[in-house]
C-alpha cells in the first residue's frame, strides 16, 4: 500500500500527462478536433468519470478567483462569467476551465487554488501541462507553423500559443521517451477505446435488474486496467511462444483473456451465488465484443465456435499471472474517486522481475489465439454468420 501511495504522489512528467490527455481525447472522440466546445466535452467526460460535476456560481459568490477545483469530490466550480466565456469560445475561459479540469483528473490532493506561480508549484505546473495538452495536443500543434494560426485554430491566447510552440521545441525537451516505451504506450492506447466501448455496450444491454458496474465505477480506470493486463499477456506470450499470427488476432485474444480473467464488470454491493454467474457472462460478452470488433466477425459466431458446457466458460483464462496486477489496481483505487494512469502500472520487465507467466497460461492463451485465427481465416465466415 505504501508503494502505491508514493506512485500517486510523485510528480508526473510532461510525457506522462500528454499520454493521459491523448487517451482521454481519443476516448471521447475529440482527438482530431482543434477547438471543441468545452461544456459539451465536459458532458462527454462524465461518461468516463461518472462522479465528475460542474458547479456554476454567480460572479460575486467567488470573489477570490474565477474557478476552483475540488479533486477529492470530483467538482469544478466556476463563476458565471467563465461559463459565459466558454459559450463564446473565449480563450481565457477555456484555459481556466482546462486548468481546473487538470487538477481533478490528475487527482491532485487538497483544494488547489490558482494564486501561485506555476513554476514554483508542482501541482500548478502539472495542471498547466494538462491544459496545454488538452487544448492544443502536441501531435496536432506540430501541423501549424505560426503563433497566429495556433491561436486561431485552438482558441487559446497569443501568449499560450507562444508558450506551446516553445514547449514543443526539441531544444527545450529535457528527455525523449525511448522507442520501447513509446511502443508500449501505443499498444495500450490502441486497446483502451475498444475495451471502453465494449464495457459500455455490454452494460447497456444487460438486464436492468442486474446490479453491475465497471470496476470502481470508473470507465477510464477500468479500460486502462484491462488494456495494461492485455499488454502484459501479449508480451509474455510473444516472449515465450512466438507466433506468426496477425497482430489483430493476438490483440483480440489477449484483450478477451484479460477481460475474462479480471472481470472488469463487477457486482454492486458484494457477490452472491445467484448473480456471480451472470456477472461472469457479462464479462465474457464484453470480451467477445472486443474480439468481434477487432477481427471483423460477429459475437454470435465467436460464441458458437468456442467450446461451451455448464462448467466451463466459452473463453477462459487463468488469472494467476494477473493476480498481482489485480491487487495493485485495487490498491491504487482505494476508493471510487481515484483514477488509474497507465504510468502507475508496471511495465513487462518490472512485472516479470517478480513473477512470470506459466506454461499453462501460455497454452490457454495459445488456444484462444488459434481459435480466433481459424475463425478469421475461414472463407466467407463473416458473411454467412456460420462458424467453421
Amino acid at each position: 500500500m505504501r508503494n502505491s501511495k508514493k506512485a500517486r504522489r510523485r510528480a508526473f512528467s510532461r510525457a506522462e500527462i500528454a499520454d493521459f490527455v491523448r487517451l482521454i481525447r481519443k476516448l471521447i472522440r475529440i482527438h482530431h478536433r482543434t477547438s471543441p466546445n468545452l461544456l459539451e466535452v465536459f458532458a462527454q467526460l462524465q461518461r468516463l468519470f461518472p462522479k465528475l460535476r460542474l458547479r456554476i456560481v454567480p460572479d460575486n459568490v467567488s470573489p477570490r478567483g474565477e474557478a476552483r477545483a475540488y479533486p477529492a469530490s470530483w467538482i469544478i466550480k466556476i463563476r458565471q462569467g467563465i461559463a459565459d466565456g466558454l459559450l463564446r469560445g473565449d480563450a481565457g475561459a477555456r484555459w481556466t476551465f482546462a486548468h481546473e479540469l487538470g487538477h481533478v483528473l490528475l487527482r491532485h490532493p487538497g483544494r488547489p487554488f490558482r494564486n501561485r506561480r506555476a513554476a514554483e508549484d508542482v501541482l500548478e505546473r502539472e495542471a498547466h501541462i494538462f491544459a496545454a495538452e488538452f487544448l492544443a495536443p502536441s501531435d496536432l500543434v506540430e501541423k501549424y507553423r505560426s503563433t497566429e494560426k495556433l491561436q486561431s485554430h485552438f482558441q487559446i491566447s497569443f501568449e499560450a500559443a507562444q508558450r506551446r510552440i516553445s514547449e514543443l521545441n526539441p531544444q527545450n525537451s529535457t528527455k525523449t521517451p525511448d522507442s520501447d516505451s513509446l511502443a508500449e504506450v501505443a499498444k495500450i492506447e490502441e486497446a483502451i477505446p475498444e475495451v471502453y466501448e465494449a464495457i459500455a455496450a455490454t452494460l447497456a444491454e444487460s438486464p436492468q435488474s442486474l446490479a453491475a458496474e465497471p470496476f470502481r465505477d470508473n470507465m477510464f480506470s477500468t479500460s486502462a486496467f484491462v488494456a495494461k493486463a492485455a499488454d502484459l499477456l501479449r508480451s509474455s506470450y510473444e516472449s515465450l511462444y512466438p507466433s506468426h499470427s496477425n497482430d489483430d488476432v493476438i490483440q483480440a485474444a489477449t484483450l478477451t483473456a484479460a477481460i475474462v480473467a479480471l472481470r472488469p464488470i463487477r457486482e454492486i454491493g458484494g457477490s452472491s451465488a445467484s448473480t456471480s454467474g451472470k456477472i461472469a457472462k457479462l464479462n465474457e460478452q464484453c470480451g467477445l465484443k472486443v474480439a468481434s470488433k477487432l477481427l471483423g466477425l460477429n459475437v454470435e459466431q465467436l460464441r458458437r465456435a468456442a467450446p461451451d458446457n455448464s462448467d466451463t466458460a466459452p473463453v477462459s483464462f487463468p488469472e494467476d499471472y494477473l493476480r498481482p496486477l489485480i491487487n495493485l489496481a485495487e490498491e491504487l483505487i482505494v476508493d471510487s474517486s481515484t483514477t488509474i494512469h497507465i504510468f502507475q502500472m508496471p511495465n513487462y520487465v518490472e512485472y516479470n522481475d517478480q513473477l512470470d507467466i506459466s506454461w499453462a497460461e501460455v497454452a490457454a492463451l495459445a488456444k484462444i489465439i488459434n481459435l480466433f485465427s481459424l475463425l478469421k481465416s475461414a472463407p466467407d465466415a463473416n458473411a454467412k454468420g456460420n462458424s467453421p
